[in-house]
C-alpha cells in the first residue's frame, strides 16, 4: 500500500531504501539459485507498482546447470505486479561491459524473459569454462535480443569479433548473425583465416601460406547442427606447390564431411574433385578428383630431385584412407601424359605419349598397363612405384635402331632390337636391368647373326655384362660400359663431345715367349699365363689395359710362381700398375713403367721373409726375424738409381731382442746413404760408403736411454736381482763389406744408470767401450748410488777371456734380491777384486768386508745386528774369516767356508759361538 493508517493518523509512504542487503533466492523445483550481494536499493510506491533504483556489487546465479557472476550492476525499473520492466541495467561480466533493458514476466514463478542484451565477451575466458577443443582468444562484441521462458529461452542477434585465435586457427572479421534455442538452430557465420598459422599449428609438412574466406550456414538442432558452406583462397602456397582461385563447398551432417565440390588450378592445370569424411573414422576418408593438362616440369618440383621430364599430365584418381597417415590411402588411377619428354640426354628422342593405368596403397604405386611411345621407339610397363624410386618394375621396349642410334652419334647400326628388363633404384638416379636382343642386326657394315646384350644402366652409364655375338660358327663375348653426354678427354681435345667406351674382351690362353715382339729384354721369359683384358678411350684416344694370371713362369733362370699382375698398355708405353708373386719363396710385389725408348722405373716390395736364411749374410750374425722391403728403382741412360725401405719384426742380433724397426736407404751414383731405427729399444744406425766392396762403410750406432731391463733378463746371472736402468750411447765403426766380422769402432756410455734391488746407480762420467778384432776393451766404468759407488775396467771377449778388474761399496740391501731366505738386510759391502776365466765360466778373486750391518731371515723372527764382518773370494768359492754382530741381549762370533758353483752355494761349514743368545733351533740345522 502507498498509505498507512494508525487510527485517526494517515500515513503516506515515499520511498523505502535498503542498504548492504544480501537476498538470496532459491526454486528447488527447477534447480535455480540466486544470491544478490552489496544490495542498495530505493523503492518508491506508484500506482500498482513500484519503481526500483538499485546497485549491487554482485549478482551469482545458477540456472539449468550453469553458474555466472555479474558484477557493479546498476540499473532502474519498474516492478508491477508479476511483470519486472527493465528500463536500463548496466553490469560487468568477465571484466567487459554489458547492457540489458526489457521485461520479465512472472519474475516469482514460472519467469519468461524479453531482454536486449550488448556487450563485449572476452573469450578466452570463455574458453576457460566450457572447455572447447581448442582454447580461444579475442574479445566477442555481441547484440542478442533474449526471449521465452528461463528453460526454453530463445536468442536471437549477431556477434562480431575482428580477430579470433583458436588453436591453430588465426582468423579475422568473423561474424555470426541468427537465432538459437535448446531445440533450434539458424545461424550464419563468416571470417578469414591464415592458413600460415594453421599449417603451423599442425606441424604441416610444408610451410603454408594463403587467406581463406570462409561462409557458412548451421541450422538444425545443438545437439546434432547442419552445416553447409563454401571456403575460396585467392592464392594458396605450399612448400613448392602454388594454387590459384581454391574453392571448396561442401556440407557436415550426422557426423559426415562431404566436400562435395573441390577445385583450384594447379600445377599450370585445373583440379576438380571431392572428399568425404568422418572425423571419428577417418580411416573411411574417401576423395576423388581429376587433374587435367598440368605441367610436369611443374609436378617435378614435388620430387626431393628434379625428374626432368617435360610435357602435359591428365590425372583421374580415387582415395581412400586416414588423411592424417596419407602413406596408408589405397585407391586407384589412370594418367596420359602429352608430348612427353625424357630428361638429359634421353629427349633427344623427342616427345611422345605415356598412358597408364593402376592402383596405389601404402604410398606404392602398382602400374597395371603402362604404354608409351615416341619415334623410333615404343614401351610398355608394368610393376611397382614409390616414394623413392621404382621397385621389380618391368618393361619391354622395341626399337628401330637405325632411327635411334644416330641420335647419339652411333653410326653404322641397322635392325631392329628388344629390349625387356626391370627397373629399380631412386627416382634421381633410377637403375635398369635386363637384356637386349637382335637378330640380325648390322654394326659397322658387319651383319650379326645373333646379339644377346645383358646390361645395367644407371644415369648416363650404361653397363655391359658378358655380351655374347654370333657370326657363323664363331663367338665372342665382352662386357664394358659406354657414357654419353661427357665433356671429352682434356688431354685430347679432339675426342670433342660424344660417347666414350670400354670393353672388357676374354682371350684365351696364350704363351710367354709369343710376347717378346713387344716386350723388353728385361721382361723376356717362358711359360702359359691367362691374360684378360680391356680397352677403352675414343677413336682419338685410346688405351688398353689386362690382367696376367700364371701358376709357374721362369725369367733369366728365376723361378716365379703364382704371378698375378695388372697392366696397362698405350702407343707410348707398357705400364705393370700391381704384380704379385713368389720369387724363390719369398712374396714380392711390384709396379713399374717402360717406355718403348728404352727408359723405365719400377717400385717392389718384398717379404715378410725370414732374416735366418736370408742369403748373402754372415750366420755369425745370429739375425732372425723378419723383414720387409720396398724399392724404387729407375734407368735413365742406362745408369740406375734406387731407394727404398725396410720393416723389421721382432728383430734379434745374439739373442738380443730388437723389436721392431724400419729403415731406409739411398743408392746414386754407386755410394749409399743408410739408415735404421729400433723406437723399441731406441736404438739407431746410419751407414755412408761406397758399395763396391773398397772401403769399409762408416756405421754410427745411437742408443737414447736403452732400458737396460730387457737386455739384463737375458743374462742367466743377473736375471733375479730385480736389475733395471737406462743407457745413452753413441758408436762409430768401420765395417768392411766382405767381412762383416773384422769391424772397429768406439762406443760411449754417457749418462749410464742402473737400479738393483730398489737402489739407483749412476755413472759418474763418460764410460768407454772400443770394439776391436772381437774383443771388447772396457776403458772405466763408475757407478754410484746413495750409499755406494763400484769401478771396473778391463777387457771381455764374447767368446773367449775375460779379465776385469772391480773395486767399490755396494748396500747390503741387494741380498734380499739374491737369497729368497733373507728377508731385510742393511749396510755396506766393500769390495775389491777381479774376474777373470771366460764369460761362460768366469773366475772371481778379491775381498769383501761388511760394516754395521743389519740381517733378518725370511722365517725367523730374530734380528742380527751391528755386524761386522771379513770375506775372502776366491774361484772355489768363499771364506768367512770372522763376522761378530749383535743377537737380542747377546753377541754371536762366527767363521767358516762355502762352495759356490754357478755363484750359488751348494756346501758350506760356519762356525758360531753365541753369548746370552735366545735361538731356538731351526728345522734341519746342525749343531
Amino acid at each position: 500500500p502507498d498509505t498507512l493508517e494508525f487510527g485517526p493518523v494517515t500515513v503516506r509512504i515515499g520511498s523505502v531504501r535498503i542498504e548492504r542487503a544480501r537476498v538470496v533466492y532459491r526454486n528447488e523445483a527447477d534447480g535455480t539459485d540466486v544470491e544478490a550481494r552489496g544490495l542498495h536499493a530505493t523503492v518508491r510506491p506508484v500506482r500498482r507498482g513500484f519503481d526500483v533504483n538499485l546497485r549491487l556489487s554482485a549478482i551469482s546465479a545458477r540456472i539449468a546447470g550453469i553458474r555466472e557472476t555479474v558484477t557493479d550492476i546498476e540499473g532502474e525499473g519498474r516492478l508491477h505486479r508479476d511483470l519486472f520492466s527493465v528500463r536500463s541495467l548496466a553490469a560487468r561480466w568477465q571484466d567487459r561491459p554489458i547492457r540489458l533493458a526489457g521485461e520479465i514476466r512472472h519474475p516469482f514463478a514460472a519467469a519468461e524473459i524479453e531482454l536486449r542484451v550488448e556487450g563485449d565477451v572476452d573469450l578466452a575466458k570463455v574458453s576457460e569454462r566450457v572447455k572447447p577443443p581448442w582454447p580461444l582468444s579475442g574479445v566477442a562484441t555481441a547484440k542478442a535480443d533474449v526471449r521465452g521462458p528461463l528453460q526454453a529461452l530463445q536468442i536471437s542477434g549477431q556477434v562480431t569479433i575482428p580477430r579470433l585465435a583458436a588453436g591453430p586457427v588465426q582468423a579475422q572479421d568473423v561474424a555470426v548473425r541468427g537465432r538459437l534455442s535448446r531445440a533450434d538452430l539458424d545461424l550464419h557465420i563468416q571470417g578469414k583465416a591464415d592458413l600460415a598459422s594453421l599449417a603451423g599449428g599442425l606441424n604441416a609438412p610444408w610451410p603454408v601460406t594463403g587467406l581463406a574466406a570462409a561462409e557458412a550456414e548451421v541450422r538444425g538442432t545443438p545437439d546434432a547442427p547442419q552445416v553447409s558452406g563454401n571456403v575460396g583462397v585467392p592464392r594458396l602456397t605450399a612448400g613448392p606447390v602454388q594454387a590459384q582461385d581454391v574453392a571448396v563447398r561442401g556440407t557436415w551432417r550426422h557426423g559426415v564431411l562431404d566436400l562435395a565440390h573441390v577445385s583450384a588450378r594447379i600445377f599450370q592445370g585445373t583440379l576438380r574433385g571431392s572428399v568425404r569424411t568422418r572425423p571419428d573414422r577417418l580411416h573411411e576418408t574417401r576423395a576423388a578428383f581429376v587433374l587435367q593438362q598440368a605441367s610436369l616440369a611443374a609436378l617435378g618440383a614435388l620430387a626431393p630431385t628434379p625428374l626432368g621430364l617435360g610435357g602435359t599430365l591428365d590425372l583421374d584418381a580415387e582415395a581412400e584412407g586416414d588423411p592424417q597417415r596419407p602413406e596408408s590411402a589405397r585407391g586407384r588411377f589412370r594418367l596420359t601424359g602429352n608430348q612427353l619428354t625424357l630428361p638429359g640426354d634421353l629427349s633427344k628422342i623427342g616427345a611422345g605419349t605415356v598412358t597408364a593405368v593402376g592402383t596405389f596403397q601404402d604410398a606404392i604405386a602398382v602400374l597395371t598397363e603402362a604404354a608409351g611411345r615416341w619415334a623410333g621407339l615404343q614401351v610398355r610397363a608394368s610393376g611397382r612405384l614409390g616414394a623413392a624410386g621404382p621397385t621389380g618394375l618391368r618393361f619391354t621396349a622395341d626399337t628401330d635402331l637405325g632411327t635411334v642410334a644416330p641420335l647419339w652419334s652411333l653410326q653404322g647400326f641397322a635392325g631392329r632390337a628388344t629390349v625387356t628388363g626391370e627397373a629399380g633404384g631412386r627416382w634421381a638416379e633410377p637403375e635398369l636391368a635386363g637384356d637386349a636382343r637382335a637378330a640380325p642386326v648390322t654394326v659397322s657394315g658387319v651383319t650379326l647373326d645373333t646379339l644377346h646384350i645383358p646390361f645395367r644402366l644407371r644415369g648416363t652409364t650404361l653397363l655391359v655384362e658378358s655380351a655374347a655375338a654370333g657370326l657363323g660358327q664363331s663367338q665372342a663375348s665382352t662386357s664394358g660400359m659406354l657414357t654419353w653426354g661427357a665433356t671429352g678427354d682434356a688431354a685430347h681435345p679432339g675426342a670433342g663431345r660424344g660417347v666414350r667406351f670400354r670393353a672388357d674382351p676374354l682371350t684365351a690362353t696364350v704363351r710367354w715367349e709369343d710376347l717378346r715382339q713387344w716386350l723388353p729384354p728385361a721382361a723376356h721369359g717362358t711359360g702359359r699365363l691367362i691374360l684378360a683384358g680391356r680397352a677403352e678411350g675414343t677413336p682419338d684416344a685410346w688405351q688398353a689395359a689386362g690382367a696376367l694370371d700364371a701358376a709357374a713362369l721362369t725369367t733369366h733362370d728365376v723361378p716365379i710362381r703364382d704371378l698375378k699382375a695388372t697392366f696397362g698398355v698405350n702407343q707410348d708405353r707398357i705400364e705393370v700398375s700391381a704384380l704379385r708373386a713368389s720369387v724363390r719363396g719369398v712374396p714380392a710385389h711390384a709396379s713399374g713403367t717402360w717406355n718403348w725408348s728404352g727408359d723405365g722405373q719400377a717400385t717392389a716390395e718384398a717379404g715378410p721373409a725370414d732374416l735366418a736364411g736370408m742369403p748373402g749374410l754372415p750366420p755369425e750374425l745370429g739375425l732372425g726375424g723378419t723383414a720387409q722391403a720396398r724399392v724404387q728403382a729407375a734407368v735413365r741412360s742406362e745408369t740406375l738409381d734406387a731407394s727404398g725401405t725396410v720393416r723389421l719384426e721382432r728383430a734379434v742380433i745374439k739373442e738380443f731382442a730388437l723389436g721392431n724397426g724400419s729403415g731406409s736407404f739411398a743408392l746414386r751414383g754407386g755410394q749409399l746413404q743408410a739408415e735404421l731405427n729400433f723406437p723399441d729399444v731406441r736404438l739407431s744406425a746410419a751407414a755412408r760408403g761406397p758399395m763396391d766392396g773398397g772401403r769399409p762403410l762408416a756405421v754410427r750406432l745411437d742408443a737414447r736411454a736403452v732400458a737396460l731391463a730387457p737386455v739384463l733378463r737375458g743374462i742367466e746371472r743377473v736375471r733375479d736381482l730385480d736389475v733395471d736402468g737406462t743407457v745413452t750411447a753413441v758408436a762409430e765403426f768401420q765395417v768392411p763389406l766382405s767381412q762383416p766380422a773384422a769391424a772397429r769402432g768406439v762406443m760411449t756410455l754417457d749418462p749410464l744408470q742402473l737400479r738393483v734391488a730398489g737402489e739407483e746407480w749412476t755413472g759418474r762420467g763418460p764410460v768407454t767401450l772400443r770394439w776391436d778384432a772381437g774383443v771388447l776393451m772396457v776403458d772405466q766404468v763408475h757407478l754410484a748410488s746413495r750409499l755406494g759407488d763400484l769401478k771396473a775396467s778391463g777387457r771381455v771377449n764374447p767368446w773367449g777371456a775375460v779379465a776385469l778388474q772391480i773395486d767399490g761399496r755396494v748396500p747390503l740391501a741387494v741380498l734380499p734380491a739374491l737369497r729368497s731366505e733373507i728377508r731385510e738386510a742393511s749396510g755396506l759391502l766393500s769390495l775389491t777384486g777381479r774376474i777373470e776365466g771366460t764369460v761362460a765360466e768366469p773366475r772371481p778373486a778379491g775381498e769383501a768386508r761388511v760394516q754395521g750391518g743389519t740381517l733378518q731371515l725370511r722365517d725367523r723372527p730374530e734380528i742380527l745386528r751391528d755386524l761386522d764382518a771379513r770375506i775372502l773370494i776366491t774361484p772355489q768359492g768363499l771364506r768367512l774369516v770372522e763376522a761378530t754382530g749383535s743377537l737380542g741381549r747377546g753377541r754371536i762370533q762366527a767363521s767358516g767356508d762355502a762352495v759356490l758353483e754357478g755363484w750359488q752355494p751348494r756346501a758350506y761349514r760356519i762356525a758360531v759361538r753365541g753369548t746370552n743368545v735366545s735361538l731356538a733351533p731351526a728345522e734341519g740345522l746342525q749343531t
